[in-house]
Protein backbone atom coordinates (compact mmCIF):
# COMPACT_ATOMS: atom_id res chain seq x y z
CA UNK A 1 0.00 0.00 0.00
CA UNK A 2 1.49 3.27 -1.10
CA UNK A 3 1.13 6.64 0.68
CA UNK A 4 -1.78 7.76 -1.55
CA UNK A 5 -3.85 4.73 -0.62
CA UNK A 6 -3.08 5.21 3.10
CA UNK A 7 -4.20 8.86 3.02
CA UNK A 8 -7.45 7.99 1.23
CA UNK A 9 -8.24 5.25 3.77
CA UNK A 10 -7.71 7.67 6.66
CA UNK A 11 -10.12 10.22 5.16
CA UNK A 12 -12.80 7.54 4.63
CA UNK A 13 -12.53 6.33 8.23
CA UNK A 14 -12.93 9.84 9.61
CA UNK A 15 -15.93 10.50 7.38
CA UNK A 16 -17.56 7.25 8.40
CA UNK A 17 -17.08 7.96 12.06
CA UNK A 18 -18.74 11.35 11.74
CA UNK A 19 -21.77 9.92 9.84
CA UNK A 20 -22.17 7.21 12.45
CA UNK A 21 -22.23 9.80 15.25
CA UNK A 22 -24.94 11.80 13.41
CA UNK A 23 -27.03 8.64 12.97
CA UNK A 24 -26.82 7.59 16.63
CA UNK A 25 -27.51 11.06 18.10
CA UNK A 26 -30.09 13.31 16.48
CA UNK A 27 -29.57 17.06 16.73
CA UNK A 28 -32.41 17.26 19.25
CA UNK A 29 -30.47 15.03 21.63
CA UNK A 30 -27.41 17.26 21.63
CA UNK A 31 -27.45 19.91 24.34
CA UNK A 32 -25.19 22.89 23.82
CA UNK A 33 -24.66 24.79 27.06
CA UNK A 34 -25.56 28.45 27.05
CA UNK A 35 -22.61 30.79 27.26
CA UNK A 36 -21.80 31.68 30.83
CA UNK A 37 -21.43 35.29 31.99
CA UNK A 38 -19.04 34.27 34.75
CA UNK A 39 -15.36 34.52 34.03
CA UNK A 40 -13.38 31.60 35.31
CA UNK A 41 -9.96 32.47 36.79
CA UNK A 42 -7.40 30.98 39.01
CA UNK A 43 -7.70 32.61 42.41
CA UNK A 44 -4.62 34.67 43.29
CA UNK A 45 -2.59 33.55 46.21
CA UNK A 46 -3.67 35.83 49.06
CA UNK A 47 -0.98 38.17 50.30
CA UNK A 48 0.37 37.12 53.65
CA UNK A 49 -0.78 39.38 56.47
CA UNK A 50 1.68 42.12 57.28
CA UNK A 51 3.86 41.18 60.20
CA UNK A 52 4.43 43.97 62.66
CA UNK A 53 7.61 43.49 64.65
CA UNK A 54 7.75 45.45 67.87
CA UNK A 55 10.80 47.32 69.07
CA UNK A 56 13.02 44.95 71.03
CA UNK A 57 13.13 45.55 74.75
CA UNK A 58 16.86 46.23 74.76
CA UNK A 59 16.47 48.94 72.09
CA UNK A 60 13.68 50.62 74.02
CA UNK A 61 15.69 50.51 77.22
CA UNK A 62 18.75 51.94 75.47
CA UNK A 63 16.70 54.85 74.11
CA UNK A 64 15.33 55.53 77.57
CA UNK A 65 18.79 55.52 79.12
CA UNK A 66 20.03 57.99 76.50
CA UNK A 67 17.00 60.23 76.98
CA UNK A 68 15.63 59.65 73.46
CA UNK A 69 11.87 60.15 73.24
CA UNK A 70 9.84 58.17 70.72
CA UNK A 71 6.24 57.39 69.82
CA UNK A 72 7.29 54.45 67.62
CA UNK A 73 7.09 50.75 68.40
CA UNK A 74 9.05 49.34 65.48
CA UNK A 75 12.71 48.22 65.49
CA UNK A 76 15.29 50.94 64.89
CA UNK A 77 16.46 49.39 61.62
CA UNK A 78 12.95 49.90 60.22
CA UNK A 79 12.64 53.45 61.54
CA UNK A 80 15.95 54.60 60.11
CA UNK A 81 14.76 53.72 56.57
CA UNK A 82 11.22 55.08 56.81
CA UNK A 83 10.77 58.50 55.13
CA UNK A 84 7.84 59.24 57.46
CA UNK A 85 10.14 59.21 60.51
CA UNK A 86 11.96 62.20 61.99
CA UNK A 87 15.34 61.14 63.39
CA UNK A 88 16.79 63.52 65.97
CA UNK A 89 19.49 63.06 68.58
CA UNK A 90 16.98 62.98 71.40
CA UNK A 91 13.71 62.08 69.63
CA UNK A 92 12.45 59.59 67.04
CA UNK A 93 9.04 60.65 65.72
CA UNK A 94 6.89 58.34 63.58
CA UNK A 95 4.67 60.86 61.78
CA UNK A 96 2.56 58.08 60.28
CA UNK A 97 1.26 57.34 63.77
CA UNK A 98 0.41 61.02 64.20
CA UNK A 99 -1.38 61.07 60.82
CA UNK A 100 -3.60 58.19 62.00
CA UNK A 101 -4.60 60.17 65.06
CA UNK A 102 -2.02 58.71 67.40
CA UNK A 103 0.27 60.62 69.75
CA UNK A 104 3.53 62.32 68.92
CA UNK A 105 6.43 62.21 71.37
CA UNK A 106 5.65 63.34 74.91
CA UNK A 107 7.73 66.49 75.31
CA UNK A 108 8.28 67.62 78.93
CA UNK A 109 6.06 70.62 79.64
CA UNK A 110 9.01 72.84 80.55
CA UNK A 111 10.61 72.38 77.11
CA UNK A 112 7.61 72.63 74.77
CA UNK A 113 7.36 75.23 72.04
CA UNK A 114 4.80 78.02 72.57
CA UNK A 115 1.48 77.82 70.66
CA UNK A 116 2.66 80.50 68.24
CA UNK A 117 5.99 78.78 67.52
CA UNK A 118 8.16 80.17 64.73
CA UNK A 119 10.40 77.18 64.04
CA UNK A 120 9.24 73.77 62.80
CA UNK A 121 10.24 70.63 60.90
CA UNK A 122 8.43 69.99 57.63
CA UNK A 123 8.18 66.34 56.52
CA UNK A 124 7.60 65.79 52.79
CA UNK A 125 5.96 62.92 50.91
CA UNK A 126 8.70 62.74 48.29
CA UNK A 127 12.50 63.00 48.36
CA UNK A 128 13.68 66.53 49.06
CA UNK A 129 15.20 68.52 46.21
CA UNK A 130 16.04 72.11 45.40
CA UNK A 131 12.47 72.85 44.34
CA UNK A 132 11.31 72.20 47.92
CA UNK A 133 13.73 74.89 49.12
CA UNK A 134 12.43 77.28 46.46
CA UNK A 135 8.81 76.50 47.32
CA UNK A 136 9.38 77.11 51.03
CA UNK A 137 11.01 80.45 50.24
CA UNK A 138 7.89 81.35 48.26
CA UNK A 139 5.80 80.56 51.35
CA UNK A 140 7.74 83.12 53.35
CA UNK A 141 9.84 80.80 55.51
CA UNK A 142 13.58 80.21 55.70
CA UNK A 143 15.11 76.77 55.35
CA UNK A 144 17.54 76.17 58.21
CA UNK A 145 18.81 72.63 57.74
CA UNK A 146 17.97 69.08 56.64
CA UNK A 147 16.61 66.55 59.14
CA UNK A 148 16.64 62.78 58.48
CA UNK A 149 14.80 61.03 57.01
CA UNK A 150 12.86 63.48 54.83
CA UNK A 151 12.36 66.80 56.58
CA UNK A 152 13.58 70.39 56.59
CA UNK A 153 13.77 72.68 59.60
CA UNK A 154 12.33 76.11 58.81
CA UNK A 155 11.86 79.41 60.61
CA UNK A 156 9.44 82.22 59.93
CA UNK A 157 6.10 83.74 60.92
CA UNK A 158 3.82 81.29 62.73
CA UNK A 159 0.95 81.86 60.30
CA UNK A 160 3.14 80.95 57.32
CA UNK A 161 4.38 77.76 58.98
CA UNK A 162 0.89 76.63 60.00
CA UNK A 163 -0.35 76.99 56.42
CA UNK A 164 2.29 74.49 55.25
CA UNK A 165 0.45 71.61 56.96
CA UNK A 166 -2.39 71.89 54.41
CA UNK A 167 -0.13 72.09 51.36
CA UNK A 168 -0.01 69.18 48.87
CA UNK A 169 3.04 66.98 49.35
CA UNK A 170 3.53 67.90 53.00
CA UNK A 171 3.14 64.92 55.29
CA UNK A 172 3.60 66.54 58.69
CA UNK A 173 4.57 69.77 60.45
CA UNK A 174 6.31 69.27 63.80
CA UNK A 175 7.02 72.26 66.07
CA UNK A 176 10.70 72.61 66.88
CA UNK A 177 10.44 72.23 70.65
CA UNK A 178 13.27 73.60 72.81
CA UNK A 179 13.75 70.00 73.99
CA UNK A 180 15.27 69.22 70.58
CA UNK A 181 18.00 71.85 71.04
CA UNK A 182 19.88 70.21 73.90
CA UNK A 183 22.91 67.98 73.70
CA UNK A 184 22.96 64.87 75.90
CA UNK A 185 24.78 66.46 78.87
CA UNK A 186 22.59 69.55 79.04
CA UNK A 187 19.42 67.51 78.58
CA UNK A 188 20.39 65.12 81.37
CA UNK A 189 21.34 68.00 83.67
CA UNK A 190 18.13 69.99 83.14
CA UNK A 191 15.90 66.93 83.44
CA UNK A 192 17.61 65.68 86.60
CA UNK A 193 19.15 62.49 85.21
CA UNK A 194 22.81 63.52 84.80
CA UNK A 195 25.66 61.70 86.48
CA UNK A 196 28.54 63.60 88.05
CA UNK A 197 30.60 63.82 84.84
CA UNK A 198 27.67 65.05 82.73
CA UNK A 199 26.72 67.61 85.39
CA UNK A 200 30.27 68.95 85.47
CA UNK A 201 30.30 69.40 81.69
CA UNK A 202 26.83 70.99 81.67
CA UNK A 203 27.79 73.42 84.42
CA UNK A 204 30.97 74.58 82.69
CA UNK A 205 29.48 78.02 82.01
CA UNK A 206 30.81 78.01 78.42
CA UNK A 207 28.45 76.90 75.69
CA UNK A 208 28.50 76.67 71.90
CA UNK A 209 25.25 77.56 70.20
CA UNK A 210 23.89 77.49 66.66
CA UNK A 211 21.49 80.29 65.82
CA UNK A 212 18.28 80.36 63.83
CA UNK A 213 18.02 82.89 61.02
CA UNK A 214 20.28 84.59 58.54
CA UNK A 215 23.90 84.68 59.80
CA UNK A 216 24.21 88.37 58.97
CA UNK A 217 21.42 89.35 61.39
CA UNK A 218 21.22 86.38 63.79
CA UNK A 219 24.27 87.40 65.82
CA UNK A 220 23.10 90.99 66.12
CA UNK A 221 19.67 89.81 67.28
CA UNK A 222 21.30 87.55 69.87
CA UNK A 223 23.48 90.36 71.24
CA UNK A 224 20.69 92.94 71.25
CA UNK A 225 17.36 91.12 71.62
CA UNK A 226 14.39 92.83 70.02
CA UNK A 227 11.47 93.77 72.28
CA UNK A 228 9.12 92.03 69.87
CA UNK A 229 10.84 88.67 70.27
CA UNK A 230 9.95 86.39 73.18
CA UNK A 231 12.61 86.52 75.89
CA UNK A 232 13.15 84.17 78.83
CA UNK A 233 12.16 85.80 82.10
CA UNK A 234 13.41 85.41 85.64
CA UNK A 235 11.37 83.27 88.03
CA UNK A 236 11.19 86.08 90.59
CA UNK A 237 7.79 87.82 90.23
CA UNK A 238 7.93 91.55 89.63
CA UNK A 239 11.64 91.61 88.83
CA UNK A 240 12.55 92.54 85.27
CA UNK A 241 15.55 90.65 83.88
CA UNK A 242 18.77 92.48 83.16
CA UNK A 243 19.29 91.73 79.52
CA UNK A 244 22.41 90.09 78.25
CA UNK A 245 22.92 87.86 75.21
CA UNK A 246 19.64 86.18 74.20
CA UNK A 247 17.92 88.22 76.87
CA UNK A 248 19.56 86.14 79.60
CA UNK A 249 20.85 88.06 82.58
CA UNK A 250 24.63 88.40 82.58
CA UNK A 251 25.22 86.25 79.49
CA UNK A 252 28.10 87.26 77.22
CA UNK A 253 28.39 86.16 73.62
CA UNK A 254 31.34 85.76 71.27
CA UNK A 255 30.93 85.09 67.56
CA UNK A 256 32.79 82.09 66.17
CA UNK A 257 33.67 81.35 62.52
CA UNK A 258 30.42 80.92 60.67
CA UNK A 259 29.14 77.73 59.15
CA UNK A 260 27.29 77.85 55.83
CA UNK A 261 23.87 79.46 56.28
CA UNK A 262 24.11 79.72 60.05
CA UNK A 263 25.93 81.62 62.77
CA UNK A 264 27.83 79.96 65.61
CA UNK A 265 28.57 81.58 68.93
CA UNK A 266 30.20 80.86 72.26
CA UNK A 267 28.17 82.01 75.23
CA UNK A 268 29.52 82.57 78.73
CA UNK A 269 26.72 82.30 81.25
CA UNK A 270 25.92 81.25 84.80
CA UNK A 271 24.89 77.56 84.71
CA UNK A 272 21.74 78.56 86.61
CA UNK A 273 20.66 80.43 83.46
CA UNK A 274 21.18 77.40 81.22
CA UNK A 275 17.45 76.68 80.95
CA UNK A 276 16.83 80.26 79.83
CA UNK A 277 19.40 79.84 77.07
CA UNK A 278 17.67 76.66 75.90
CA UNK A 279 14.31 78.46 75.80
CA UNK A 280 15.69 81.46 73.89
CA UNK A 281 13.82 81.50 70.59
CA UNK A 282 16.76 82.09 68.27
CA UNK A 283 18.88 79.26 69.74
CA UNK A 284 18.87 76.22 67.46
CA UNK A 285 21.36 73.99 69.32
CA UNK A 286 23.37 74.28 72.51
CA UNK A 287 26.20 72.20 73.96
CA UNK A 288 29.06 72.70 76.42
CA UNK A 289 32.26 73.90 74.76
CA UNK A 290 34.02 70.61 74.03
CA UNK A 291 37.32 69.80 75.70
CA UNK A 292 39.63 68.57 72.95
CA UNK A 293 42.30 65.94 73.46
CA UNK A 294 44.52 63.90 71.14
CA UNK A 295 42.70 60.81 69.86
CA UNK A 296 45.05 59.35 67.25
CA UNK A 297 46.44 56.85 69.74
CA UNK A 298 42.92 55.50 70.21
CA UNK A 299 42.15 55.62 66.49
CA UNK A 300 45.27 53.60 65.73
CA UNK A 301 44.11 50.85 68.06
CA UNK A 302 40.51 51.01 66.84
CA UNK A 303 41.61 50.68 63.19
CA UNK A 304 43.90 47.75 64.13
CA UNK A 305 46.82 49.40 62.40
CA UNK A 306 49.24 46.94 64.02
CA UNK A 307 47.77 44.11 61.94
CA UNK A 308 48.80 45.90 58.74
CA UNK A 309 52.30 46.47 60.08
CA UNK A 310 52.67 42.81 61.03
CA UNK A 311 51.28 41.37 57.79
CA UNK A 312 52.66 43.95 55.33
CA UNK A 313 55.82 45.51 56.80
CA UNK A 314 56.73 46.66 53.30
CA UNK A 315 53.92 49.23 53.35
CA UNK A 316 55.84 52.03 55.04
CA UNK A 317 54.45 55.01 53.11
CA UNK A 318 57.64 55.79 51.23
CA UNK A 319 57.12 58.16 48.32
CA UNK A 320 53.33 58.28 48.68
CA UNK A 321 51.30 61.43 48.03
CA UNK A 322 47.78 61.30 49.47
CA UNK A 323 44.97 63.51 48.18
CA UNK A 324 42.37 64.47 50.77
CA UNK A 325 39.06 66.20 49.99
CA UNK A 326 37.50 67.32 53.27
CA UNK A 327 36.44 70.34 55.33
CA UNK A 328 39.82 72.03 55.10
CA UNK A 329 42.85 71.92 57.37
CA UNK A 330 44.48 73.88 60.15
CA UNK A 331 47.51 74.58 57.98
CA UNK A 332 49.34 76.15 60.90
CA UNK A 333 49.09 73.03 63.04
CA UNK A 334 52.62 71.93 64.06
CA UNK A 335 51.85 68.27 63.31
CA UNK A 336 51.32 69.20 59.64
CA UNK A 337 54.39 71.43 59.33
CA UNK A 338 56.33 70.85 56.07
CA UNK A 339 54.07 67.94 55.16
CA UNK A 340 51.52 69.62 52.88
CA UNK A 341 52.58 69.80 49.25
CA UNK A 342 49.49 71.64 47.98
CA UNK A 343 46.45 73.16 49.67
CA UNK A 344 43.35 74.45 47.92
CA UNK A 345 40.14 75.72 49.49
CA UNK A 346 36.79 76.30 47.82
CA UNK A 347 33.58 77.68 49.26
CA UNK A 348 31.07 74.88 49.81
CA UNK A 349 28.82 73.10 52.32
CA UNK A 350 31.55 72.96 54.96
CA UNK A 351 33.84 75.85 54.09
CA UNK A 352 33.49 79.61 54.13
CA UNK A 353 36.10 79.96 51.41
CA UNK A 354 38.86 80.86 53.86
CA UNK A 355 42.01 78.93 54.59
CA UNK A 356 41.48 76.85 57.69
CA UNK A 357 39.02 74.29 58.99
CA UNK A 358 35.79 75.60 60.51
CA UNK A 359 34.56 72.08 61.25
CA UNK A 360 37.66 70.21 62.40
CA UNK A 361 37.05 66.98 60.52
CA UNK A 362 39.57 67.66 57.76
CA UNK A 363 42.33 68.41 60.24
CA UNK A 364 41.54 65.19 62.10
CA UNK A 365 41.73 63.15 58.88
CA UNK A 366 45.01 64.75 57.81
CA UNK A 367 46.48 64.20 61.26
CA UNK A 368 45.61 60.52 61.04
CA UNK A 369 47.18 60.17 57.58
CA UNK A 370 50.36 62.22 57.82
CA UNK A 371 50.57 63.93 61.20
CA UNK A 372 54.10 63.98 62.61
CA UNK A 373 52.90 63.38 66.16
CA UNK A 374 54.45 66.61 67.44
CA UNK A 375 51.73 67.09 70.07
CA UNK A 376 51.35 63.41 70.94
CA UNK A 377 52.91 61.72 73.96
CA UNK A 378 53.43 58.42 72.15
CA UNK A 379 53.27 58.78 68.36
CA UNK A 380 56.54 60.75 68.32
CA UNK A 381 58.35 57.45 68.79
CA UNK A 382 57.07 56.11 65.47
CA UNK A 383 60.15 55.24 63.36
CA UNK A 384 60.93 58.01 60.92
CA UNK A 385 57.88 60.13 61.60
CA UNK A 386 59.20 62.75 64.03
CA UNK A 387 62.57 62.90 62.32
CA UNK A 388 60.95 63.62 58.98
CA UNK A 389 59.17 66.72 60.27
CA UNK A 390 62.30 68.08 61.96
CA UNK A 391 64.52 67.71 58.93
CA UNK A 392 61.86 69.03 56.60
CA UNK A 393 61.53 65.80 54.64
CA UNK A 394 58.21 65.62 52.83
CA UNK A 395 57.82 61.88 52.55
CA UNK A 396 59.94 59.48 54.55
CA UNK A 397 59.53 55.92 55.68
CA UNK A 398 56.76 55.33 58.18
CA UNK A 399 55.45 58.80 57.45
CA UNK A 400 51.91 57.56 57.88
CA UNK A 401 52.39 55.48 61.03
CA UNK A 402 50.81 58.16 63.23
Amino acid sequence: MNKRHLLLLTVLLLLGGWLGFRWLFSPDDITIPAPSREVAFTPETPEPPSITVSMPTDERQDLAVRGVLTNADRPLHALTRDPAVIMLRNAIIDTEIVARGGPSVDIPEAFRAPPDYRQAMIVFEEPISGRHWDWLAEQGVRVENFVPNRALTVSGPHHNIRQLSDAPGVRHVEPFHPFYKMDADIQAYLTGSADAAASERARSGRYQVLLFGDPETAMQAAMQPDDERRLPTLDTPGVAPVRGAFGVSGARIEELPRLPRQAVAEVHSDPESLKQLVLAENVKWIEPVPQFQPMNDLARRTLRRHLVEENRPDLDGSGQVVGVVDTGADINHPALAKRLRHYFVKAGPSSDGQEGDTVGHGTHVLGTILGSGTNSHTVTSAPGSFKASVTGGLYGKHQFRG
